[in-house]
């Protein structure tokens, strides 16, 4: 990740920031992608590519034969040193930001509603379509604390415990990786965290998006392709799955969302463009700020005064055997429609008060 002047983990909008001042071909390079889309707009959720930005980045073609060299001899190779950390931060951030940078959505995720959706996993038989029905080319979504890695994982990795902390990701569609004549779409989850020994180079968990497949086995397409590292693999695909709960709230029919007012916003409203179009040009033109949501604020209200009932309750009745408690919520999902043209639906099924009169 980017880091100001005195070493600390720059974050979401800022990181952007910072990302366009330390690469000065950022500007001139996103102008060229926004000319992509007037010509030619996506059809697929998917903003722009590793592959296009190696063809038309001056910066890349500079950079990557002296890097190919580096790769080349074991003796000077280090991925987690110069030039290859800006090489990769580059080829990783540059297909993001320019995604990101068309409505710089922030999605600030309830506290009550975060701590039910890192311990209910997304059902592993649910499609991975479903993920392509992100309101945006990118979005990112803030964690409302520091979060540890290892919460995450649901395990226990002493090591990373206090030196990988999650302050939020962001999340875009991409394209497989073209090692088998392969063109699937595929989900990229970039997280942005703060480690002090972990080198952050925009690097993504990924699941493949293809039809039929349920997430569980578009994950196992991925990570099977980890050259042996298996316990590598399971980490990263615990840490997706915890991930993914999140991120489906943004793909639900009919989500709890509300803006900075606390008015609701449906799909489609998150689907209106953000910026302008250039009158003489006719390119896109992006905001220059972003906008802010909030995820489930509704939803974690009630929570918070089911948690004052119970905490009253115990004043109340000090001896009682029985005491009120809050059956939290999960993911469901369903099908809608007729046979050969059905739709699976994801829906929040929120937390219920139990045992009070």
């Amino acid at each position: 990740m980017i880091k100001d002047k005195d070493g600390n983990c720059i974050h979401g909008y800022d990181c952007y920031l910072a990302f366009n001042r330390k690469y000065p071909e950022a500007k001139e390079l996103y102008k060229k992608l926004a000319e992509d889309q007037k010509n030619n707009p996506s059809k697929n959720g998917v903003y722009t590519t590793q592959q296009r930005i190696f063809q038309i980045s001056d910066f890349l073609a500079e950079k990557t034969p002296s890097i190919q060299r580096l790769i080349a001899d074991p003796r000077l190779y280090n991925p987690e040193k110069e030039p290859y950390t800006s090489f990769l931060s580059y080829v990783n951030g540059m297909p993001m930001f320019s995604a990101w940078r068309n409505s710089l959505d922030i999605y600030k995720i309830d506290p009550e509603i975060f701590e039910e959706m890192i311990k209910s996993p997304i059902p592993k038989d649910t499609p991975c379509e479903v993920f392509k029905r992100l309101p945006n080319f990118c979005v990112y979504v803030e964690m409302p604390r520091p979060t540890k890695f290892n919460e995450l994982l649901m395990g226990n990795l002493n090591h990373l415990d206090k030196s990988f902390i999650v302050n939020g990701f962001w999340a875009y569609l991409g394209i497989e990786p073209n090692l088998h004549g392969n063109k699937n779409i595929q989900l990229n989850i970039c997280l942005d965290y703060s480690s002090d020994i972990v080198q952050g180079n925009f690097d993504f968990l990924s699941m493949v998006i293809k039809e039929g497949l349920t997430v569980e086995e578009a994950t196992e397409l991925v990570f099977k392709q980890y050259d042996g590292n298996i316990e590598t693999a399971k980490q990263d695909q615990r840490a997706l799955f915890a991930l993914l709960p999140i991120l489906l709230w943004l793909c639900a029919e009919q989500p709890d969302i509300t803006n900075i007012k606390d008015e609701p916003v449906t799909h489609e409203q998150l689907q209106q463009p953000k910026g302008s179009i250039h009158k003489k040009t006719g390119l896109f033109v992006p905001p220059n700020s972003p906008t802010y949501y909030n995820l489930g604020k509704r939803l974690g209200g009630e929570i918070r005064q089911y948690q004052e009932l119970i905490k009253q309750d115990e004043k109340d009745r000090p001896t009682a055997s029985k005491r009120p408690h809050i059956r939290k919520g999960h993911w469901h999902g369903y099908w809608k429609g007729t046979t050969g043209n059905k739709v699976f639906t994801p829906k929040w099924l929120s937390a219920i008060f139990v045992g009070f009169n």
